[in-house]
Formats: C-alpha cells, sequence, structure tokens
C-alpha cells in the first residue's frame, strides 16, 4: 500500500516494477516482513508490481499521477 510518501510492501521475495511494455524499471530483493520504498521520479502512467518468491508470484497495477 502508499502511505502517502513510500510505498509498504509485506511479506519476503523478489519486488519489480514493471511497465505497460514489460520492462523492469525497478528491482529490489524484499527481506524484511514490511519493505518501505520511495518510487519518485517516475513519468505518470500505469504500471504493474510483481512480487515473486520460490512457491508465488503476485502481481499488482498502480497508477502514478
Amino acid at each position: 500500500f502508499f502511505d502517502g510518501s513510500e510505498w509498504i510492501v509485506n511479506g519476503k521475495g523478489r519486488l519489480e516494477m514493471v511497465d505497460m511494455t514489460g520492462h523492469v524499471l525497478y528491482a529490489r530483493q524484499l527481506s524484511d516482513e514490511q519493505n518501505r520504498f520511495a518510487l519518485n521520479g517516475y513519468a505518470s502512467g500505469i504500471y504493474l508490481l510483481r512480487i515473486s518468491n520460490s512457491k508465488n508470484v503476485k502481481v499488482q497495477k498502480i497508477v502514478i499521477r
């Protein structure tokens, strides 16, 4: 979820932010139960946040304005 200044993702695994053409723009290994990161500087648009680990892959659509 977004707290107004940072994104907060719960869980462990690999996080990727992907644009609508499939290019990975941001990647990070999530190591804590609650991970905080900023996505400042990206153009307005629709992106996908993909979180994967050895068991699951989850995808969430986000909109940056």
